[in-house]
């Protein structure tokens, strides 16, 4: 993103609240062009801070909340990286200390834990803690005067870019409500009397673990056809409008080789119409969870051995099927992905063991 334009709608999906870092731009910036006025702006990480337009981004992003009647709430960064997110204790680091690792069981990036505790920090703020000022909540964007007065209120003097505005304006507009059990259950029926043919449709993160039940929502839903039913394309671009849901087209396979006979192993959920549904393969789920490794991955992970939907054995023998074409990935680091498996069968095990 360069200042006053954005040439891409943001990749986001934000709630009814949106809680910001409330950081200084200006502190931000190199100590010497702070001191001296004749350094250049314009260089090194100056550059690429001022560049970015935070500031502006805040400011619009301000004021596209308030015309939609929705909240910003800023919170102090100050010792957010300092505290962990989960227990408030605090758990000094260095700069260079890039992992967050405390006493409380909560292991994560630093900046993960810091955005954590400034959603929680926000949340708990009580209404009226909001970022827009008291005569920006009174103000409603019913003419160009008060849609004037609404700019200025939120901090928004200089005109920026529409397509700058526009795409911040679709950040917020195009929110998604959580995906419940009800809606999963719609968009198979649909989807079983919408396909003009057979075939397979396989749920997979966040989808089976909403209908397995060790989560009671998700964001969107993940598929894969295999094989792709006719006219099911049609069918999903209706559903995601109708539903207001996000469906994407990704997998295990996505992400890591196919593991040998995963149809078998697939769960069976049920058949509408044509269409058969099933949870993709487990275990394979469980290697591509922990090839990412992240929070709620390992989490998941847990969740499904703990449901009994794979065994430490098909994790072991299913990640030294795949370990020759691992090749094929060059993101991934073979070795990494197999001391991940092996300490996750050896936590399990230890954990039996004292059971």
């Amino acid at each position: 993103m360069e200042k006053s334009t954005l040439s891409t709608p943001l990749p986001i999906s934000l709630t009814d609240n949106v809680v910001e870092n409330d950081y200084s731009v200006k502190a931000l910036l190199c100590e010497r062009f702070r001191r001296c006025r004749r350094h250049k702006a314009k260089s090194g990480l100056n550059k690429s801070i001022l560049d970015a337009a935070h500031g502006q981004f805040a400011k619009v992003l301000k004021y596209v909340a308030w015309k939609l009647g929705k909240s910003v709430l800023f919170v102090d960064p100050k010792g957010t990286s300092q505290h962990c997110w989960n227990c408030l204790n605090k758990v000094p680091k260095e700069l260079s200390d890039r992992w967050h690792s405390c006493e409380c069981g909560e292991e994560l990036d630093r900046d993960e834990n810091s955005a954590k505790l400034i959603k929680k920090i926000g949340l708990s703020i009580e209404s009226g803690g909001g970022s827009t000022s008291p005569e920006a909540e009174r103000l409603r964007p019913r003419s160009k005067k008060s849609l004037q007065k609404g700019k200025k209120a939120c901090g928004l003097m200089a005109r920026p870019s529409p397509q700058f505005v526009h795409c911040v304006y679709i950040c917020v507009q195009n929110m998604r409500p959580i995906v419940d059990f009800q809606k999963i259950e719609r968009l198979m029926q649909v989807l079983g009397r919408e396909a003009r043919g057979s075939g397979c449709i396989y749920f997979t993160g966040g989808a089976s673990a909403l209908l397995i039940g060790w989560r009671s929502s998700t964001v969107d839903i993940d598929i894969r056809l295999d094989p792709e039913p006719k006219g099911i394309f049609q069918a999903i671009a209706k559903l995601k409008q109708e539903l207001n849901i996000n469906i994407e087209l990704a997998s295990p396979q996505d992400f890591l080789p196919p593991l040998p006979g995963w149809r078998d192993r697939s769960l069976f959920i049920g058949k509408h119409g044509q269409i058969s549904f099933y949870h993709y393969d487990f275990t394979a789920q469980a290697l591509s969870k922990l090839s990412r490794a992240f929070d709620r991955d390992i989490k998941d992970v847990q969740a499904m051995y703990e449901q009994k939907l794979f065994s430490l054995k098909q994790l072991r023998d299913g990640f030294e099927a795949i370990a020759p074409e691992l090749i094929r990935f060059p993101s991934l680091d073979p070795d990494v992905l197999r001391s991940r498996v092996e300490n996750f069968i050896k936590r399990c095990e230890g954990e039996l063991e004292e059971n």
